[in-house]
């Protein structure tokens, strides 16, 4: 699996390697979630929606989504190992796995929440630093 772009080292660095970066920022994408659906495929299709990658999404992609968390649902009543291994495909399919995303040269960038306290004393110890300094 490949490195995250920050984990990477080149010397002939070119500007097709950048990754294309989506923000998880928490924003509810694609169509709810059907009412019948329960257990890991609603937890798994809600999941999807507030998901960074869920950004490059189509309509496409949400139909997918829809038919594998069917596919889960199927899979909790009678697990079977090859059900397993068209559920974890259609994972890979929507970038839905952290390596599937390094794979297509996603990385997903976390908002960042401010603490106010820390600001504050990060400012406070500036200040400080500037009258000892000065």
């Amino acid at each position: 699996m490949p490195k995250r772009s920050d984990q990477r080292r080149r010397r002939n660095k070119v500007d097709i390697d950048s990754a294309p970066v989506a923000v998880a920022s928490g924003v509810v994408r694609g169509p709810e979630c059907p009412e019948d659906f329960g257990g890991l495929a609603k937890q798994w299709y809600e999941s999807l929606r507030t998901s960074g990658q869920s950004e490059f999404y189509a309509d496409s992609d949400w139909t997918s989504a829809l038919i594998i968390a069917r596919a889960i649902e199927r899979f909790e009543e009678r697990p079977s190992a090859h059900m397993l291994t068209a559920i974890l495909s259609g994972f890979g399919s929507l970038a839905a796995t952290e390596g599937d995303r390094r794979r297509l040269r996603i990385e997903l960038e976390r908002d960042v929440a401010s603490d106010e306290d820390e600001d504050a004393a990060v400012l406070a110890i500036d200040e400080y630093q500037r009258r000892v300094s000065g």
